[in-house]
């Protein structure tokens, strides 16, 4: 089989919640990972995850078989045979804090963990999407000259199917009229809001014979 940076993604997620530990395919696997840096810079976010759950269990373990905890298990079993007026109820108390604490330690570090990096994941692919339109805004000239010679007229709005955003949506061009031109993607929701909300856009103005930024959603440095 062929392996993609899909399969990837899908197999570290599987992986991470113990679902599946095996590659179907490890020389497919190999093969793709050789080749892409970003599916190895996943692989290696997930085993620092790993390794943080890891770690979070062996501490709970080495406490668990600290000397201090042994005497208090000690302690609360020479509890359990004598009689019910000498036992302490805050020790049952204690006990259910101290478990609650060590079990929602890992749990909260792996919440946090990929928290940190769906958050990571978004600003990277909303950086990449705005640096595809800042290439794209220089092919824009010859791409409105070639549909106008060929349909006489440019429409309201051309997707530039040749190539896509990282969300898997093609890239537009929305004529704004008065020569100046939307270029955007619909952003991580993948619905058109015509350069609102979350779309990542670029605007063009026609200034003699090249067409130059006027805005964007992104801030830019003055010049």
């Amino acid at each position: 089989m062929s392996w993609s940076c899909k399969n990837t993604k899908e197999y570290l997620e599987k992986r991470l919640l113990g679902l599946e530990e095996v590659v179907e395919d490890e020389m497919a696997f190999q093969s793709h990972l050789s080749s892409c840096s970003h599916c190895q810079e996943e692989l290696n976010e997930n085993k620092s995850i790993e390794y943080g759950l890891q770690k979070g269990l062996g501490n709970i373990v080495q406490t668990l078989e600290s000397p201090k905890i042994q005497v208090l298990m000690a302690l609360e079993e020479e509890e359990k045979n004598e009689s019910p007026r000498f036992q302490k109820p805050w020790r049952l108390a204690f006990w259910m804090i101290l478990l609650m604490v060590l079990l929602l330690l890992p749990m909260a570090y792996l919440s946090l963990k990929i928290a940190t990096k769906m958050v990571t994941e978004k600003k990277k692919s909303v950086y990449k999407a705005f640096h595809d339109l800042e290439g794209l805004a220089k092919q824009v000239p010859d791409i409105v000259d070639h549909y106008v010679q060929k349909n006489s007229a440019f429409p309201l709005t051309l997707s530039l199917s040749m190539t896509q955003d990282p969300w898997g949506k093609p890239y537009y061009l929305r004529n704004l009229h008065n020569e100046r031109f939307l270029l955007y993607s619909f952003g991580p929701n993948g619905v058109d809001e015509k350069g609102k909300q979350d779309d990542i856009w670029i605007m063009l103005c026609k200034r003699g014979n090249i067409y130059v930024i006027e805005a964007s959603s992104f801030p830019r440095p003055k010049n």
